[in-house]
């Protein structure tokens, strides 16, 4: 007996998940919203490392482990740090807290290739969710994705997160191509990357 798949109807509860755990992100609850993204793997390794130099005397402050029992789950510790468009210069402080609350978002497995292709379109997600676009960053030329689109960079709207795309492709989880040149160039940023990360997002 064969099953047909609804696919408006699992869009629809894609679409409203991923709203709910945005809503989620956006709570004065938790220290450091973490969430799936391509880049995030990579991302995550490096905020452990510098956290742990910039804070040697307290001892790691950047822990995977805490999430909300149920509800948010992380697969594959792909993680991102998220940046709030309200409050963009207090999106790393360096651990103030000696027990940060980390809230880790995870979208659920891999998805069809059909979803994957309505998820690279970067813009679509937040206009459907209706939570609009802060800016536009144009990443540099990709070498294993955005064939077609002039010098193969993607516009995508900023003021969220620092890397990884989960966040604008709806938490949509997809583990990206290691050959994309913003995968290369997490790899070489350090420790420039986040010396100047910290500068920026320092308080006062």
């Amino acid at each position: 007996m064969a099953y047909k798949i609804d696919f408006k109807f699992y869009w629809t509860l894609q679409t409203i998940l991923s709203a709910v755990l945005y809503t989620l992100s956006t709570l004065p609850l938790f220290s450091y919203p973490v969430g799936g993204g391509t880049a995030g793997s990579i991302l995550a390794s490096k905020l452990v490392e510098a956290f742990q130099q910039l804070n040697q005397r307290g001892g790691p402050c950047f822990q995977k482990e805490q999430t909300l029992p149920g509800l948010c789950v992380s697969q594959n510790q792909y993680l991102q740090v998220l940046r709030s468009r309200w409050r963009p210069r207090q999106s790393l402080l360096a651990c103030s807290t000696p027990n940060p609350h980390i809230l880790i978002l995870e979208a659920g497995p891999q998805i069809s290739w059909l979803q994957r292709k309505l998820s690279d379109i970067p813009l679509a997600p937040p206009l459907l969710l209706g939570v609009g676009i802060d800016r536009i960053y144009k990443t540099v030329s990709q070498t294993a994705s955005a064939a077609g689109l002039k010098n193969k960079q993607l516009l995508l709207p900023t003021g969220r997160m620092l890397g990884g795309s989960a966040m604008l492709n709806a938490m949509i989880f997809s583990l990206g191509n290691r050959e994309d040149e913003s995968s290369k160039q997490f790899h070489s940023w350090y420790p420039h990357f986040f010396s100047e990360l910290f500068k920026i997002n320092e308080p006062g």
